[in-house]
């Protein structure tokens, strides 16, 4: 069986998770593609029709935001179905999805969000789950500091069997649609997806030039190139294009990226650590 997992991670407990997922799988003889969504914008409708035809499983994983995903997912996936849809009409054996979500406290139905699209398309969301972990948000407008480490280890040793269970439904082709007929769960992701805009307008981030030294990992590591450099000025600027992910706010060697009006400084607003042993970035984006 061979699954590729088309993945954007922003701080790293994506990433830990469909690492994690790719370990357990190949001691079942499962093997497991993992793509960078950072990595594969620019590529031709050849590289996915090439995919679709090698692949038992399409899968995507992403971090929940606010029961939604990553509008840099959104994107990716749109992309992925306008190549996919025509060769998938004169294809007789069409991959299964999979969709494998970290999160933070709740998620609701964030890991079915995908599903009406790829079944308008005609594919099928077959596996759909949540794997909670820590936060990565620690901001004056909205404080969760990250979990101590003693916490964290013990949600991933939760995580792992999750996935060891994942892996089993998959095996004996089981559906597994996490907070499917979850009603109330449903409504209350329903009422966070409402409210998602507010939160993107009530915080916008910047750099504090008073703190700020220039190394521009911010800049470089940006997934959706919405922070530059501008010579003339010879400071950091914020377009309008942030996903959210928070990679800028917790990679600043300074602490210089102010959320709102604020600097947000330790130790009253704690930045995460890569809960992922020799976790880079350079791994998810582009050089």
């Amino acid at each position: 069986m061979n699954i590729v997992l088309f993945t954007f991670s922003g701080t790293g407990n994506t990433w830990w998770t469909v690492q994690s997922f790719k370990d357990l799988a190949k001691k079942k003889d499962i093997q497991v593609e993992i793509l960078s969504i950072e990595n594969i914008l620019d590529e031709t409708p050849l590289f996915f029709t090439d995919i679709y035809d090698r692949a038992d499983i399409i899968g995507l994983a992403y971090p929940i935001y606010g029961s939604s995903w990553p509008h840099i997912v959104r994107d990716f996936t749109f992309q992925l179905l306008q190549h996919i849809s025509h060769h998938h009409c004169s294809s007789s054996d069409t991959p299964k999805i999979l969709v494998l979500t970290s999160m933070m406290l709740f998620s609701g139905d964030g890991a079915l969000v995908p599903r009406r699209y790829f079944k308008r398309n005609g594919f099928q969301v077959k596996w759909a789950i949540n794997i909670p972990l820590c936060s990565n948000i620690s901001i004056p407008i909205f404080r969760a500091n990250p979990y101590p480490i003693e916490k964290i280890e013990k949600n991933k040793q939760k995580a792992l069997v999750k996935l060891e269970q994942l892996l089993d439904t998959i095996i004996k082709e089981r559906p597994w649609l996490e907070h499917q007929y979850n009603l109330p769960y449903r409504f209350v992701a329903w009422l966070q997806r409402m409210t998602e805009p507010l939160l993107f307008h009530l915080v916008h981030f910047s750099v504090d030039p008073l703190r700020c030294t220039l190394c521009k990992q911010c800049v470089r590591f940006c997934p959706t190139h919405n922070i530059t450099y501008n010579k003339e000025i010879d400071r950091i600027i914020f377009k309008d294009n942030c996903t959210f992910c928070m990679r800028c706010y917790n990679l600043c060697p300074v602490y210089a990226i102010k959320a709102g009006k604020k600097t947000s400084l330790p130790p009253k607003y704690k930045r995460l650590e890569p809960i992922m042993k020799d976790f880079s970035y350079t791994e998810l984006h582009k050089e």
